[in-house]
């Protein structure tokens, strides 16, 4: 009696997790049939509730090679993994998807802010406008932003020429005096000072 050259497969019952797993997606797959829309529920529940434990009881005693059962192992790891992947991308979605709509009332919010501020600016600068007009009018400027000041002559700065004049006046000496008091006097020097900053702010208009 020759032996069989090919040894025999060693085999070995599903596990619990695939016969739950196999069970559960027959229970889902009849639900399924049964909401279509159809005549005869009861019979068709019936015939499918039938089959359903028909398959139940050939699954508890369904050997597979261990081989085969190893892959299968892994193909539901892999799938497993594949889920929580899918999950956790789904939830990041949906987490970027927030982000992005509070960004974007952020921008809504900036937007209508600058929107306030451009119309608060508007009376701003006719009142500036209405200003710089008044300066204008108050310095007499021209196009070339020139100051209508008086021009002094020459002559006028010319101290010689002005002891002349004075020295004409009846007793001289008292009125030297009593200008020489009023140019030191608090008034004086306080409408010198006066003079030379409204000079100096003339001459930064100017420029």
């Amino acid at each position: 009696m020759m032996e069989s050259s090919k040894q025999k497969v060693k085999c070995q019952q599903l596990p619990k997790s695939i016969k739950k797993s196999l069970e559960s997606k027959i229970h889902w797959t009849i639900v399924s049939v049964i909401y279509e829309p159809r005549q005869n529920y009861s019979e068709t529940e019936k015939c499918l509730n039938i089959l359903k434990e028909r398959l139940l009881k050939r699954i508890e005693t369904l050997e597979v090679p261990v081989d085969q059962l190893n892959g299968l192992k892994n193909v539901r790891k892999i799938l497993k993994e594949e889920e929580e992947r899918y999950i956790f991308m789904e939830e990041g979605l949906l987490h970027l998807e927030g982000e992005i709509a509070k960004d974007s009332l952020a921008i809504n919010t900036l937007y209508e802010n600058i929107q306030i501020l451009q119309k608060e600016i508007q009376p701003l600068n006719h009142e500036l406008a209405a200003l710089e007009a008044e300066a204008d009018k108050l310095f007499h400027r021209d196009g070339n932003d020139d100051l209508g000041l008086p021009v002094l002559s020459a002559e006028s700065l010319e101290l010689p020429v002005l002891q002349n004049e004075v020295l004409k006046i009846g007793n001289p000496q008292a009125l030297l005096g009593d200008m020489n008091v009023i140019q030191q006097s608090d008034e004086m020097k306080a409408m010198k000072a006066f003079l030379e900053q409204l000079y100096e702010k003339a001459e930064f208009q100017v420029e």
